[in-house]
């Protein structure tokens, strides 16, 4: 039975990506850092599927944990064949008041872990076995927030490592990319915030989680995809939907 790891995996989407794993047929390691509680109902939704299941727990902001965590899982046996990059760090900062410390953290997070654990993944792919990645990036590549500077940055340089990989790991491994809007409100964020939000959005919605799912669904379900972005945000990379005063 192939094994999938979803780092990230315990809370919001995340959970939603470990239960598609599931559903496609994988057993799911879950990766966490500080949300044990969260990870360990991940962890039993897949059992409960009939499917084994793993907690992990390390720190992605550290190099060595982000490397160390494939190969445990290889040496048990629990190699994975899937990987989704989806844990992150989404910290507020603009250019006149990022921090070295802050810029530091969420590329450690958000582009280095993932470099690294896509590099041990293909040491550590079984023989005979095609591989996928998915990595997790967000729609503000396409259209720059500078409330969210060095997130932004780390994002858009995850798309890039994305399509470097692909190239550098074709044919036995594929890796994509998946860009979310706003499925999820915000840590602090309202749902009338969000609402309003998405409003905006040419298709009113920030691309709700079961339609980012579908694209994950859809790159494990499809093979002659590798490089690609997909976009599931309602439309937001467009920019805001035109209101009925402004046609015409």
């Amino acid at each position: 039975m192939p094994w999938a790891l979803v780092t990230g995996g315990g809370r919001r989407l995340g959970r939603a990506f470990v239960e598609a794993c599931a559903d496609a047929g994988f057993a799911v390691a879950v990766h966490v850092h500080r949300s044990l509680e969260a990870g360990e109902e991940a962890v039993a939704l897949v059992r409960q599927k009939g499917l084994p299941a793993e907690l992990v727990v390390a720190d992605l902001g550290s190099a060595r944990a982000a490397t160390t965590m494939l190969e445990e899982l290889a040496r048990s046996g629990r190699a994975p064949a899937l990987l989704v990059n989806n844990a992150a760090r989404f910290d507020h900062d603009r250019l006149e008041s990022v921090a070295p410390e802050v810029f530091d953290r969420q590329v450690a997070v958000n582009l280095k872990a993932p470099l690294l654990t896509s590099q041990a993944f293909a040491r550590h792919l079984p023989a005979g076995v095609q591989g996928l990645i998915v990595n997790l990036v967000d729609q503000r590549i396409t259209r720059p927030d500078a409330n969210y500077l060095s997130y932004g940055l780390s994002k858009a340089a995850l798309w890039a490592l994305t399509q470097n990989l692909a190239l550098a790991l074709a044919p036995r491994i594929r890796v994509n990319a998946i860009a979310p809007g706003l499925a999820l409100a915000d840590v602090g964020m309202d749902e009338a915030t969000q609402a309003r939000i998405v409003g905006r959005f040419p298709l009113g919605t920030g691309g709700p989680v079961d339609d980012v799912v579908s694209a994950l669904r859809y790159l494990i379900a499809t093979p002659s995809v590798t490089g690609q972005l997909l976009l599931v945000d309602g439309g937001a990379h467009l920019g805001r939907r035109a209101r009925p005063q402004d046609v015409g």
